[in-house]
């Protein structure tokens, strides 16, 4: 059995009716959920209807770890973390690749729902989010779209325009590209990191002509696959500031601090949403007090740094309010998983509880189950500590009456479990190692951008005359890069020469450490 399907959402009742509805356009419903069931909830929600869902969270840490278990329930749906950016409103602070990465490469593939000849490719995704990062303000829609392009091979375009093209969209110059956003050329070559790949493409000329396009490993240098056409977004939120007054201090005008000043009427993700998405609330109620909190820090940040001339009074607001996301979200079908005090709660809310604890007792664990074995269908055990569990249920001997199946251990980990109760009358539990032994996950970290080391990079600032040091070999002079051909490769060599040595060692890049 998949994991998407432990829960059979589909004998839960009022299932299929929320299907209906949601099919039937715009619907705003309240489905109290425990957490631990939110994440297959969505998952279901998205492999039957087909739709974008947009999931927002409070803080950044749930975040991150609801994206990170989200892989162990849905290994199929397509899914994206729009991050928050760390520095708070009015901070005069860039943000980092990581941030810049991850928030590109949503806003890159749901734009293609908007464009003519990419609408019919697009796949339906799961994007995660928190208060903070919808809150703040993006680069428009239409600016995104209009700052975007896509190369075709064989496609007559000079590579030197290519270059300033590039550079109008946020991608910075680098030797070699080790990471999104970055650009290198060299003669009739130009490898392009686009903040929506994995891995960069090389573009190899033949005159003016795009003559290959193809995909490469940064690390090994490496073709991947060939391909016919890339598209490329913004490689950042900010593009240009054109007020002469900013332009002629000092500051980074590439930093997305500026988005409010460049777009008078800046976007929001929910902006780059389908018309047919749907938009998850963790808990409305907590999402509201979390953006009241942020808009309250903010404005004392605004205070403070108008009082110490660190930005102009008049200097725009750069995130939305709450209310104002509210009113955007008023156009979705929207639910909210929360707990709200007084109201009354879905059908679907009804079949779910938290599983029981038993803090390590193993025996009182398999004690339980053997005393509700006549109401329990399923019993599904997600652990890091299966074989331990195994141990205690052999030595329980009561349990070989089970039948066959009834127990199921999946090896991961999970934030908590669940129990279901389906209309037949029949219990399903889920039990994690926070039910059987009080333990809690570690907090994820956040996703490192890709970065790739090159070769080259190891060598690229190195200048014909300078001295470098051979494990073997002992102190050298290098002389630059030779190509060479061995058995019919041609291969790149660095230049060696020694003190009191007449001819010069060639040394392969792949060699050097």
């Amino acid at each position: 059995m998949s994991e998407s399907n432990l829960i059979e959402f589909s004998r839960v009742q009022g299932y299929r009716h929320l299907l209906t509805d949601f099919e039937d356009g715009q619907y705003q419903a309240l489905i109290s959920l425990p957490r631990s069931v939110r994440l297959p909830f969505i998952s279901s929600i998205q492999q039957d209807l087909q739709k974008t869902i947009l999931f927002v969270t409070s803080k950044s840490d749930r975040l991150l770890s609801m994206h990170e278990e989200f892989s162990f329930w849905d290994k199929k749906s397509k899914h994206h973390i729009f991050t928050e950016p760390a520095p708070l409103f009015y901070e005069k602070s860039g943000w980092s690749p990581e941030t810049r990465f991850e928030r590109l490469d949503t806003l890159s593939d749901i734009v293609q729902i908007h464009l003519p000849g990419k609408r019919a490719a697009y796949t339906p995704s799961v994007i995660f989010t928190s208060v903070k990062s919808l809150m703040t303000k993006t680069i428009p829609r239409r600016d995104f779209i209009k700052n975007s392009f896509s190369l075709i091979k064989n496609e007559r375009i000079i590579i030197n325009e290519l270059i300033q093209k590039l550079i109008k969209i946020g991608y910075e110059p680098a030797e070699i590209v080790v990471t999104g956003g970055q650009f290198s050329r060299r003669g009739g070559i130009l490898d392009i990191w686009p903040t929506n790949f994995e891995y960069p493409i090389r573009i190899e000329y033949f005159g003016d002509e795009i003559d290959t396009l193809r995909i490469f490993d940064p690390a090994s240098q490496r073709s991947l696959e060939k391909i016919e056409t890339v598209y490329i977004p913004p490689a950042k939120e900010v593009l240009q500031v054109v007020s002469k007054e900013l332009q002629e201090g000092n500051d980074n005008l590439s930093s997305e601090f500026y988005i409010p000043i460049e777009f008078q009427f800046a976007g929001t993700l929910i902006d780059y949403l389908p018309k047919n998405s749907i938009i998850i609330l963790d808990n409305a109620s907590s999402l509201q007090v979390t953006a009241e909190e942020i808009e309250a820090q903010s404005l004392r940040i605004k205070r403070e740094n108008e009082e110490l001339e660190l930005i102009p009074r008049d200097f725009p607001t750069p995130y939305f309010s709450w209310s104002e996301l509210i009113d955007e979200m008023s156009q979705f079908s929207t639910v909210d998983l929360g707990f709200p005090l007084g109201e009354t709660g879905h059908p679907i809310s009804n079949a779910f509880t938290p599983s029981p604890r038993f803090g390590s007792r193993l025996d009182d664990f398999f004690n339980f189950i053997g005393e509700n074995n006549n109401q329990i269908k399923n019993i599904f055990i997600v652990s890091k500590q299966i074989n331990r569990i195994k141990e205690v249920q052999s030595e329980t001997g009561f349990l070989e009456n089970l039948s066959v199946g009834k127990i199921q251990y999946i090896d991961g980990s999970l934030t908590a479990g669940w129990k279901i109760k389906y209309p037949d009358g029949f219990d399903s539990y889920l039990f994690s190692d926070n039910e059987l032994f009080g333990w809690e996950l570690p907090r994820p970290r956040k996703k490192q951008q890709i970065v790739s080391s090159s070769p080259e990079g190891l060598y690229s600032d190195l200048e014909s005359g300078d001295f470098v040091v051979h494990i073997d070999y002992g102190i050298a002079k290098y002389f630059g890069l030779v190509n060479r051909s061995i058995e019919g490769i041609n291969r790149d060599f660095l230049l060696l020469q020694y003190a009191n040595e007449d001819e010069c060692l060639c040394l392969s890049i792949k060699r050097i450490e």
